[in-house]
């Protein structure tokens, strides 16, 4: 006989829909980088509004955190399988670094065309507007808590710092491929705002080995 689901275990709340939605976001980086690895099989997620039908008999929350350990060990696995692939090959490195600078390019500027399908002209001439569509994606996963530490923030320049870099996201084993991760995420976010303004020129500086600044400049 079925086992009939508990009344709360299919209540799901705004909070578990954009952290499906941001896991699906990550999911679509790895899937572009995976690309580069013709012999792995990335399985794909049902969109958010199928995210009901997906769950199991446990709580949302516990079936979203067992799925982002799963899809973040994934994203893990394919980077580190393409970057031991050019450890060994060395005259792949630049041509592979170009692909994965590109195809991360790609998935951040995929990502903010879905999310944000209309931008008024205001916002797209404001950088410091363009910043705050940050909070709309897996860098800053709860609205309510800061995820930068904001040093200027006006019409043609933003200098922000990491409250949690991508560095951090790596789990103690994969550390020493924080650097390159970073970087790739980096660029990431450059497609990302790319959405909103082509022509915001985007510097990262590294404060220490977990901690890392960016600077945007709207050029005009």
């Amino acid at each position: 006989m079925q086992r009939e689901q508990p009344w709360h275990t299919r209540i799901l709340f705004e909070g578990h829909r954009r952290k499906y939605e941001n896991l699906c976001d990550i999911h679509a980086l790895t899937q572009e980088w995976a690309v580069l690895l013709p012999q792995v099989e990335i399985e794909k997620l049902p969109p958010v509004d199928e995210l009901p039908a997906s769950l199991d008999d446990t709580s949302p929350d516990d079936f979203l955190d067992r799925l982002e350990n799963k899809i973040k060990s994934t994203q893990i696995r394919v980077l580190t399988q393409i970057l031991e692939k050019t450890s060994i090959d060395q005259s792949l490195i630049s041509k592979q670094t170009k692909l994965l600078e590109q195809s991360s390019f790609e998935a951040g500027l995929s990502c903010a065309q879905r999310r944000w399908p209309v931008v008024a002209q205001s916002v797209r001439s404001h950088a410091g507007l363009i910043f705050q569509a940050l909070r709309n994606c897996f860098f800053w996963e709860d609205p309510d808590q800061e995820g930068f530490l904001v040093k200027r923030s006006i019409s043609n320049e933003v200098q922000f710092e990491f409250l949690i870099c991508p560095h951090q996201f790596l789990s103690k084993d994969l550390k020493k491929y924080g650097d390159t991760y970073c970087y790739f995420i980096f660029h990431w976010i450059k497609g990302y705002v790319s959405h909103f303004n082509p022509k915001i020129l985007m510097t990262q500086k590294q404060l220490s080995s977990e901690r890392c600044q960016q600077q945007w400049l709207l050029v005009i």
